[in-house]
């Protein structure tokens, strides 16, 4: 495999066209921007990316793949290079970056920093403080382009907004969740 400021560089070289050989890189997600399409932007010592687009190996789209990697995962991409506007970036528009693996990242939270509240009890505390409520996801919502942005939580008590495209990428309606999270 090679760097990200190898890959940037190849991108650069190759400009518009693109390059016509695929290249393997290895990084760590900073963010999806499009959970719909598997964009992302990755990160190694030697810099950042842009992935256009992405799907699994058996040819599955980001959004339809059953788990796939999110924000803080170290993930194995192989693609097309090529500079869009002035940005380097692998993938095109026909040919998405290939997820070869992935590696689940844990987030470390010390969850005796949180209090575990109702949605009800949560609605009432003042800004910052650190909850943890459960709930079942009733609603995922979407801004700029049907990107996910966060969901609505619902208890037997009430419902609280959650604004989290993380999580709103990686849950469905139906699902019983728990966050930690700060009011």
């Amino acid at each position: 495999h090679i760097t990200i400021a190898e890959a940037q560089s190849l991108a650069q070289a190759a400009g518009e066209n693109g390059t016509t050989e695929q290249y393997t890189i290895v990084g760590t997600i900073v963010t999806v921007s499009n959970a719909m399409y598997g964009e992302m932007t990755i990160a190694d010592e030697t810099g950042e990316l842009y992935i256009y687009g992405s799907m699994s190996a058996d040819g599955t789209y980001y959004d339809s793949m059953t788990e796939k990697p999110v924000k803080g995962d170290i993930v194995v991409l192989k693609g097309v290079l090529k500079t869009y506007s002035g940005t380097p970036q692998m993938a095109t528009k026909n040919q998405k970056a290939i997820i070869v693996d992935w590696q689940h990242v844990e987030v470390e939270i010390d969850l005796t920093q949180y209090t575990t509240c109702t949605i009800a009890q949560v609605r009432d505390l003042e800004k910052g403080e650190k909850v943890i409520i459960s709930g079942v996801v009733a609603a995922i919502t979407y801004a700029n382009g049907q990107i996910p942005s966060g969901v609505i939580l619902v208890d037997n008590t009430s419902s609280i907004y959650v604004y989290s495209g993380d999580i709103a990428q990686q849950v469905s309606v139906g699902n019983e969740i728990e966050v930690a999270a700060t009011r």
